[in-house]
């Protein structure tokens, strides 16, 4: 019996152990899911907004799609936008690095946030 209550454990932490790694993978899914959307909304907001994308992540909708990206990532996004180009780019839980979208249609995984944070506000 208690070989049998042991195996039951050790197959229950395996079970448990991949089901956090599926969490977690799901968490990134959906920051990338959130900020390809800050793309498509970034755009209705260039031709609204006298074709500058100054105030973009002050935009009501951009906004709600960043705070659930940062809400599901647990960590502080960093965006920059300037006239003629934007970039946001939020921590990913279980890939590490960050996931990053811009102005030239840009997504993906990045180390550094130098761009992101500099002059041009791209991802690379």
């Amino acid at each position: 019996l208690l070989v049998v209550i042991a195996i039951i454990g050790i197959l229950s932490s395996v079970v448990l152990a991949s089901l956090n790694s599926a969490r977690n993978k799901g968490k990134d899914s959906s920051i990338q899911s959130q900020l390809n959307q800050i793309r498509a909304q970034a755009s209705l907001y260039y031709d609204t907004a006298s074709n500058t994308y100054v105030g973009l992540f002050g935009d009501t909708k951009v906004l709600a799609l960043l705070n659930a990206a940062q809400s599901t990532s647990g960590g502080t996004a960093t965006t920059n936008a300037i006239k003629n180009s934007w970039a946001a780019a939020v921590p990913l839980p279980y890939a590490g690095g960050y996931w990053c979208t811009d102005v030239t249609s840009f997504a993906g995984r990045i180390t550094s946030l130098t761009n992101v944070s500099g002059a041009g506000a791209t991802c690379n």
